[in-house]
């Protein structure tokens, strides 16, 4: 009788295994599948070296301490690359665009209080 109990309380057990799994599968799947989303966005981002809003940011940046509001407004429909700053790749390119005057750091801690 005990035998049959762990039978049936076995092929339960492996049920629920096989679906933490599966549902981990897909955990994965959707995080991979982001981290590209982001990394295609990025890629795009380097375009905005040629766009005249970030040139405008960089004129009106360069010779002013701090960077004022209306300086950092011209940089507000590019917010949505603000994560790409976390890869040194996509930073180092943004700090050379910006350079001499202008950092990615100076201009976070200008326009949005971050250190």
């Amino acid at each position: 009788m005990d035998l049959m109990r762990r039978t049936t309380t076995g092929r339960p057990a492996a049920a629920w295994v096989v679906m933490a799994l599966a549902m981990l599968g897909i955990i994965a799947f959707n995080v991979l599948r982001v981290r590209a989303i982001d990394a295609s966005k990025c890629e795009s981002a380097l375009k905005l070296q040629n766009d005249p809003a970030t040139a405008a940011f960089k004129r009106c940046a360069a010779n002013a301490n701090p960077i004022p509001i209306s300086c950092c407004a011209k940089m507000a429909p590019f917010i949505q690359y603000g994560e790409c700053l976390q890869d040194p790749k996509f930073r180092k390119v943004a700090d050379a665009f910006l350079a001499p005057s202008v950092t990615v750091d100076r201009a976070l801690k200008d326009c949005l209080g971050s250190d």
